[in-house]
C-alpha cells in the first residue's frame, strides 16, 4: 500500500511538472456582461416569452434568461478575433501582398499526406463521435434551404461535374477552389466546386449591412442537446415524434429503425426510388454509416429510456415522458462528452486543471453555470481546429463478429456516403457498431485518408471532392484570421519570420511552409496549427488545445441546463446526478444493439484491463431513481 501511494504521489509531482514545462499559457475565461450586451442579430428577442421551465427549449432559446437569444439556431457564430476579410466586410482573404492566397488543393496535396496509420490506443468511435458533437453545435446555412429541416438543394453552382467554370443562378456566391495544372489527381480540372455560407447579410438581419463584417450563420443550436435527433424547433421536433408514450418515430425491419424520410432526393443518393433514406432531426443524418449509426443508438436509447418511464410512471403523459428522456439522454451524452471522450483529445489532468471536468462524489453538484459565458460555437473551432480531427477519419469500416473476428468484407466510406440502407442488412449494423468499438480510427497527424482527400461525397461529380481542401476553403469563406495571430492569442510568441515558427513547428516544415505561401504572415490556421508538435497527454498542439478548450469550456459553462448544475429551476436529484454518472459509452452500445459483450472503455482498444466483458457486467443507469413518489 505504501509503494503505491508513493507511486501515486510520484506520477501527481510529475504530471504537474509536465504542465508546467507545457507550452499551453491562455485565459480560458472570457466573461462580457459588464462590457457590453451581445448583439444576437436575425432574432426578434420580443417574441421570445421565457419563463424558468424545467425543460430546454427546442431551439436554444431562454437558456440564458438575460439574453434569451443566445444559443439559438438561426444565430451568428462567435469570434475569437475579428474577421480578416480582404474588403474587411465579406471578400476572401488575401495575402499581405494584396495577391492571391495559394489554393487550397494546392495546399491539401502538398502539406498533407495520404497514408493512413492506425491510432495506437484509441478506436474509430473516438473520430464518430467528434462528428456527432460537431453535427450538434455547428450547421453552416447554404442556399436553397427547404422548410422544416433545411435541407440544402444540391445542385452544382461554381463548377460542372468536370471541373470547369460554371457559375449558375445563386443567391450565395461561389468560391471555387482552384486546381493546379501539375494535381496528380484532379487532371484536367480547373476547379472544385465550392458554395460560400449564408451569413446575417444574406438574410437582410437588422444591424448587419453596409461595413459590418459578415457573420455566418448557425443552422443549429450551439449547446450539446442532441438536436441532431430531436431537431431545433418545435416544428422539427414534432416532425420526428410519435406523439403517443413519448417515443420518436421510427420503422419495424428486425429492428427499430428511423422513420423513412419524405424527402429521400434531399437526404440521400438514391439508386432506386424505394431505397432506404431515414428521417433525423438533422439532415446530415445519413451523411456516412458511422454518423448514422450512432445517430439510430441515441434515437433507441431515447425510445429505452421513455418506455422504462412509462412502465413506472403510469399517470405522465405523452410530452413529459418525451421531455424527461430527452433530458436524461441528454445528460448521458453530456458526460460521456466530457468525462469519457474529451479526456483522449486533451489529457483528463489538463481538463480538470482548466474546469472542464471536476471529480465528484455521488450526486454533487457542480455549480460552475455562468450567465456571462457566451456559450456559441466558436468561428474558429467549427471551421478550422476541430476540423483538424478529419485526420482521423477511416476510409472503410470494418465489419466485426461477436468474438471480434474482422470480416474480410469492409465498408467502404465513400460508396455508402447519404446511402444508409446497407445498415439493415444481414445484421451489418451491429458488425458496423462493432467494429467502430475495435477499429484504429487514423493517426492524428499531417495524413488525411485518400477516401476523405480525393473521393468525398463522390456521388457530386466524377472525382469526387478534397475534403481537406475544403476545411481550408472554409475558413477563408468565414473570415478566419492567420494562424499567427492566434499562436498570439493563446499565448505564444509572435513569429516576426519564418524561423520564430520553429519554436513548435519543425524545420522541415517551416521549410514546406515557406514554398507554399508568399509570407509567414499568410499561413491559414488549419494549416499551421496542423503543423504544431502535440502537447503532452494531447492530440493536438498548443495552439487548437487553446482554442478547443475554450470552446468546450464555453458551451458547458454557458449552458444553465449543464447536467451538472443544481442551481436551476429544477435539478436532476442527487441520486439521479448518481445514476448519470454511471453512463458510459459503452453501455449505450449495448442497451442499443444485438452485442453481447463490450470493453468497459470503448473509445479504448480492448485489451489488457480493457478487455470485453459481457455487457450486463458494465455499469449501468438506475432509471428507478425516476419514479415519481407521489403516485
Amino acid at each position: 500500500m505504501e509503494s503505491k501511494l508513493v507511486s501515486f504521489v510520484l506520477f501527481s509531482v510529475l504530471w504537474q511538472l509536465v504542465l508546467c514545462l507545457s507550452s499551453s499559457n491562455f485565459t480560458i475565461e472570457r466573461r462580457w456582461c459588464g462590457t457590453k450586451e451581445l448583439n444576437i442579430r436575425c432574432v426578434d428577442v420580443s417574441k421570445t416569452n421565457c419563463r424558468n421551465d424545467k425543460y430546454r427549449s427546442m431551439d436554444g432559446s431562454c437558456n440564458n434568461l438575460r439574453n434569451p437569444a443566445i444559443g439559438m439556431s438561426i444565430t451568428a457564430f462567435k469570434r475569437l478575433l475579428p474577421a480578416d476579410y480582404n474588403d474587411r466586410v465579406y471578400s476572401l482573404p488575401r495575402s499581405v501582398s494584396g495577391s492571391k492566397l495559394p489554393s487550397a488543393r494546392l495546399l491539401s496535396y502538398k502539406a498533407f499526406g495520404r497514408r493512413t496509420i492506425g491510432d495506437p490506443y484509441y478506436t474509430n468511435l473516438n473520430q464518430q463521435w467528434g462528428q456527432v458533437v460537431t453535427h450538434d453545435t455547428s450547421l453552416r446555412m447554404p442556399d436553397g434551404l427547404d422548410g422544416v429541416n433545411q435541407l440544402e438543394v444540391k445542385t452544382q453552382k461554381c463548377c460542372s461535374a468536370y471541373g470547369r467554370y460554371e457559375i449558375r443562378n445563386s443567391s450565395t456566391p461561389c468560391a471555387p477552389i482552384p486546381v493546379p495544372n501539375s494535381d496528380p489527381y484532379f487532371k484536367n480540372y480547373d476547379c472544385i466546386d465550392f458554395d460560400r455560407s449564408v451569413t446575417e447579410k444574406d438574410q437582410g438581419c437588422r444591424g448587419a449591412g453596409g461595413s459590418v463584417p459578415a457573420e455566418q450563420l448557425n443552422g443549429v443550436t450551439h449547446y450539446l442537446d442532441l438536436n441532431l435527433i430531436y431537431g431545433n424547433s418545435i416544428a422539427e421536433s414534432r416532425h420526428v415524434r410519435e406523439l403517443r408514450g413519448g417515443f420518436l418515430k421510427t420503422s419495424d425491419y428486425n429492428q427499430k429503425w428511423p422513420p423513412q424520410s419524405d424527402r429521400p432526393a434531399y437526404m440521400c443518393q438514391l439508386g432506386n426510388p424505394g431505397d432506404v433514406c431515414y428521417e433525423f432531426g438533422d439532415p446530415r443524418g445519413n451523411q456516412n454509416l458511422g454518423l448514422t449509426t450512432l445517430s439510430i443508438i441515441f434515437l433507441r436509447e431515447h425510445n429505452r429510456i421513455a418506455r422504462e418511464l412509462a412502465e413506472m410512471n403510469r399517470h405522465w403523459d405523452d410530452e413529459t415522458l418525451f421531455q424527461e428522456a430527452r433530458r436524461i439522454n441528454i445528460a448521458q451524452y453530456q458526460y460521456i462528452t466530457y468525462y469519457e471522450w474529451n479526456p483522449n483529445f486533451y489529457g483528463y489532468e489538463r481538463m480538470k486543471r482548466y474546469k472542464l471536468i471536476y471529480e465528484t462524489r455521488g450526486g454533487e453538484y457542480v455549480n460552475d453555470y455562468d450567465q456571462c459565458i457566451d456559450p456559441r460555437s466558436i468561428q474558429e473551432f467549427q471551421h478550422a481546429t476541430f476540423r483538424h480531427f478529419h485526420h482521423q477519419i477511416m476510409g472503410y469500416y470494418e465489419m466485426v463478429t461477436e468474438s471480434r473476428r474482422v470480416k474480410k468484407e469492409a465498408l467502404r466510406l465513400t460508396r455508402y456516403q447519404d446511402k444508409p440502407g446497407v445498415l439493415e442488412e444481414d445484421l451489418k449494423f451491429n458488425k458496423v457498431l462493432r467494429g467502430m468499438c475495435t477499429q484504429h480510427m487514423g493517426l492524428t497527424d499531417m495524413n488525411v485518408d485518400i477516401e476523405a482527400a480525393e473521393r468525398f461525397v463522390l456521388g457530386s461529380g466524377l472525382r469526387g471532392k478534397d475534403l481537406k481542401a475544403f476545411d481550408i476553403q472554409r475558413g477563408r469563406d468565414h473570415g478566419i484570421a492567420r494562424y499567427n495571430n492566434y499562436r498570439e492569442f493563446c499565448g505564444l510568441k509572435r513569429a516576426k519570420s519564418w524561423a520564430d515558427y520553429t519554436d513548435f513547428i519543425s524545420e522541415k516544415d517551416v521549410q514546406l511552409l515557406r514554398k507554399l505561401y508568399e509570407s509567414h504572415e499568410d499561413v491559414d490556421l488549419l494549416v499551421g496549427g496542423a503543423m504544431e508538435r502535440h502537447e503532452p497527454y494531447s492530440l493536438v498542439g498548443p495552439t487548437f488545445l487553446c482554442i478547443n478548450l475554450i470552446q468546450f469550456h464555453d458551451v458547458r459553462k454557458g449552458d444553465r441546463y449543464f447536467f451538472e448544475n443544481g442551481n436551476q429551476p429544477y435539478p436532476f436529484t442527487p441520486d439521479q446526478l448518481a445514476e448519470i454518472r454511471k453512463a458510459s459509452a459503452a453501455r449505450l452500445m449495448c442497451d442499443n444493439a444485438d452485442i453481447e459483450q463490450m470493453q468497459r472503455w470503448a473509445f479504448e482498444h480492448p485489451r489488457g484491463r480493457n478487455s470485453l466483458r459481457r455487457c450486463s457486467e458494465l455499469p449501468k443507469v438506475d432509471l428507478r431513481k425516476w419514479k415519481d413518489r407521489k403516485y
